[in-house]
Parts: C-alpha cells; sequence; structure tokens
C-alpha cells in the first residue's frame, strides 16, 4: 500500500521505481498525483467521490476516456457505496451488454508497437544476413567463427522472441477492431 510514492523522488529514482513495481507479481495499491507513474503501473483506477467509489478498468488513459463517456455509458464501470452511504439500486439484469471496446490511444500504441517490432525483425534478419556471410570466410579462424556463430544464435533468438509477439500483438490488435 503506497501513498504518492513518487513525492521527494528525482526522474531516475521514479524508474527504478516504477520498473520495481511493474516486475512485482503481488497487488500493489497506491494513491498518487503523479499521472505518468499511474498510467505506466495502474491496471484499476478507483475513483472516491459524491458517496461512492467508481472502480474503471486500465490504466490512467483509460480512466479518462471511459469517465468521459461514462454518463452515456453507465455500464463501463462499476459503483459500490461508500460506508455509511445509503446503497444504490442495481442494475436490471436484462440490461444487455455492449461490446467491449478498446480506447483510441490505446489502439494506436497498438499500431506502433506492431510497426516497431516490424521494424525490428528486418534489421534482426538483416544482421543474420550479414553475420552468415561473414561466418562462411571465417573458416580459417575457429574462435572467429565460434564468436559469430553466437552472434547468430543470440539474434535468432530475439527474431523468433520479437516474432512471437508481433503475432500476440497482432491477434491482439484483430480482436480490438473487430465490432
Amino acid at each position: 500500500l503506497l501513498d504518492e510514492p513518487t513525492n521527494h523522488l528525482d526522474l531516475r529514482a521514479k524508474d527504478v521505481l516504477l520498473e520495481a513495481l511493474l516486475a512485482f507479481t503481488g497487488t500493489v495499491v497506491f494513491v498518487s498525483h503523479d499521472r505518468y507513474f499511474i498510467d505506466k503501473l495502474a491496471t484499476k483506477v478507483f475513483e472516491v467521490g459524491s458517496g461512492a467509489v467508481s472502480i474503471y478498468p486500465g490504466n490512467y488513459e483509460d480512466y479518462l476516456w471511459r469517465k468521459q463517456r461514462s454518463a452515456e455509458r453507465p455500464w463501463e464501470r462499476l459503483s459500490f457505496p461508500a460506508a455509511g452511504s445509503s446503497p444504490q439500486p442495481a442494475p436490471a439484469n436484462g440490461a444487455p451488454k455492449p461490446p467491449a471496446r478498446i480506447n483510441p490511444m490505446k489502439l494506436e500504441q497498438m499500431k506502433r508497437r506492431l510497426a516497431e517490432i516490424e521494424q525490428q525483425t528486418a534489421g534482426l534478419e538483416s544482421e543474420i544476413g550479414l553475420l552468415e556471410a561473414q561466418l562462411a570466410g571465417a573458416y580459417h579462424d575457429h574462435r572467429e567463427a565460434a564468436r559469430l556463430s553466437r552472434d547468430i544464435e543470440q539474434r535468432r533468438a530475439r527474431l523468433t522472441a520479437l516474432l512471437s509477439e508481433w503475432e500476440q500483438a497482432g491477434a491482439a490488435l484483430e480482436q480490438a477492431c473487430q465490432p
């Protein structure tokens, strides 16, 4: 449970804290006014006000996006009465649930990441080709051949990981774009 964890930290310390919290596999509950920190770390935003707690799935950008639409699309948030206030009636069970929508900013991020992966993949394929050509000419120096072979294998492993990420990102983007 963290209360304003980025107060009094310089930029580097904030980055280190953020990396540590992102690597943490448990649950973190935090209060912060640092919008960048919230956006990078949050998976749910709890808004407390007007005698209720509203829960918005996603990060800070998602919260803003959903908050803007909550008046016209109340099913996108869950509200619980605050302690000591009178409970509000639950929504009708027969109400149709609209299809899930993705934040347009998230959609753009996904598209940019796909483009980055494609560029990185092309670069790695080019590097592997060059290293393989160098390896073909390094038959007289076994140390150089071993070094080149290690470099090739490292790049192939990275390429395999990138291709896997590309497939997952492409599937997620395709699913997000379906009506």
